[in-house]
């Protein structure tokens, strides 16, 4: 039956805002979003339509590319939808992004509108048309619901993200219509997901996992949606999860270190959370007892990238639990670690990591060399790291360009940050490479210490842990470390810390 639908969906032309229109018939009167305020799926589908008037009367066409950069709302996913149902394709940018930044990407995508925020995210110099969160809420009230989706191949594009991971001028990759059924299929496998649940992704929708946690396997599914319009603080973090009581919750390590580092007799989390997932970057071993210990929650991880668009790999419900690893490759997945010399790596040795999805971005617009270096015939390079444990979980070791050598010996910053980690006196470290005045690279790790912390004692204790080529030739302690706008660990920016 489902491979029947599969081959129905590529026959015919799609539209996934108008599939999920349907399925809102169903529950109509359920909650889709909560962000201090309520929507239900009828009243989402009804919005979804009136925006989507709303934007054509502002001249837009089908393939024309906007800018959607607004707050986590429940406003959010009915602009997003009705971009896909008249045949828009959004282009989702963070609200942290700097305003150069912004009209850069925007010019180079060939956006013709901007969708903003509230509280004017966007700094108007008059290169394209913007409207407003409060403009959207206007459509609300002036629009009609009065308009036909418009059906379009499963391969044409329907939206645009940025990749994280990128230097200077980020990647725009465009993915395709088919992609948001390819993920309903599977990908709520690795959170143990269904229509019951309500979800809390902290990770903003502007970010690949973002988007598929809080918009398409929820609305897939029919489960309910919390989102944050508010950078995610730890405090801030606490209040959504206290008030609203979800049964899942996905963030990332840098979410969970910021939760850890809260006072314990006031921060707590309620009962009734089934799984709470990092995403997004490898999580110590030592993280996963922290948190078990503090919270009587068991840290289960998982690992995507935005090209790929979903989870690849998982510790998912239902395998034994291997903490410190990112699970198994998930069943519509496959995956594959290559040498250098793109051989396959035995098991136990480290090799950059290639994804078999169906659900992979088709290209990095205006960008063919980085699409030919990326997508290799059927597979995405990740530029990631890892290596199969004996239990044939995968584990992640860091970015191909985090990981150097000293003294022709390879040293993965993933793995001595793990070790640091597990230290009691320490709270938060990121481990990288710098170069000293004779151009011989030295290990540098930058350190969140506790009270307690002792660096003579420290260092001897991790003399014990580490080979020689690993210890840091010098141990910075900083107040705190930094991050990428994705809540990742900020390698590139840490050397600024150093005084």
């Amino acid at each position: 039956m489902a491979n029947n639908l599969l081959i129905n969906i590529y026959m015919n032309n799609i539209n996934f805002a108008q599939t999920i229109i349907k399925s809102s018939q169903n529950y109509p009167n359920k909650l889709a979003y909560r962000d201090g305020t309520d929507l239900t799926y009828g009243e989402l589908s009804v919005r979804i339509r009136q925006v989507a008037k709303g934007l054509v009367k502002q001249g837009l066409k089908p393939g024309d590319h906007i800018v959607l950069i607004m707050e986590d709302c429940v406003d959010w996913p009915a602009v997003f939808l009705a971009c896909v149902y008249i045949g828009v394709v959004p282009l989702t940018l963070s609200t942290v992004v700097s305003n150069e930044l912004f009209w850069q990407i925007s010019q180079f995508a060939d956006c013709k509108l901007v969708i903003s925020g509230k509280n004017n995210v966007v700094k108007d110099n008059a290169l394209m048309p913007i409207i407003d969160r409060k403009d959207v809420q206007n459509f609300y009230t002036t629009e009609s619901t009065d308009i036909a989706p418009v059906m379009r191949h499963p391969d044409s594009p329907v939206y645009m993200g940025i990749s994280s991971g990128s230097t200077g001028m980020p990647k725009v990759a465009v993915h395709r219509h088919q992609v948001f059924y390819e993920m309903i299929r599977i990908g709520p496998l690795s959170f143990g997901m269904t229509g019951d649940d309500t979800i809390l992704s902290i990770a903003k929708m502007s970010w690949g996992y973002g988007l598929q946690n809080s918009l398409t396997y929820t609305l897939g599914l029919g489960a309910t949606a919390i989102v944050i319009p508010e950078l995610p603080s730890s405090n801030v973090v606490f209040d959504y999860i206290n008030r609203y009581t979800p049964s899942i919750v996905v963030t990332s390590p840098g979410i969970i270190r910021r939760m850890l580092a809260t006072a314990e007799d006031k921060y707590l989390l309620p009962s009734g959370i089934k799984h709470f997932h990092s995403s997004s970057e490898h999580t110590p071993a030592a993280i996963y007892d922290r948190f078990l210990a503090r919270f009587g929650i068991q840290l289960r991880s998982s690992i995507g990238m935005m090209e790929t668009c979903q989870n690849y790999a998982a510790d998912y419900e239902g395998m034994e639990h291997d903490r410190g690893t990112v699970g198994k490759v998930l069943p519509n997945c496959q995956v594959k670690l290559l040498d250098a010399d793109g051989d396959l790596v035995q098991e136990g040795q480290v090799g950059e990591i290639y994804v078999n999805t169906p659900a992979a971005a088709m290209y990095y617009y205006k960008n063919y060399e980085k699409t030919k270096q990326t997508f290799v015939g059927n597979w995405v390079r990740t530029g990631d790291c890892g290596y199969w444990n004996e239990k044939g979980n995968l584990v992640f070791s860091g970015r191909t360009d985090d990981i150097f050598k000293v003294n022709d010996l390879i040293v993965s910053p993933v793995a001595i940050e793990a070790e640091i980690v597990a230290d009691p006196t320490v709270d938060q470290a990121v481990v990288t490479g710098v170069k000293n005045l004779n151009d011989v690279t030295e290990v540098h790790a930058f350190i969140v210490p506790k009270d307690s912390f002792d660096l003579s004692t420290f260092n001897l204790a991790l003399s014990k842990k580490l080979f020689p080529h690993q210890m840091p030739k010098r141990v910075h302690l900083v107040d705190a470390i930094p991050e990428t706008m994705t809540n990742k660990k900020d390698r590139k920016n840490a050397v600024n810390l150093i005084s």
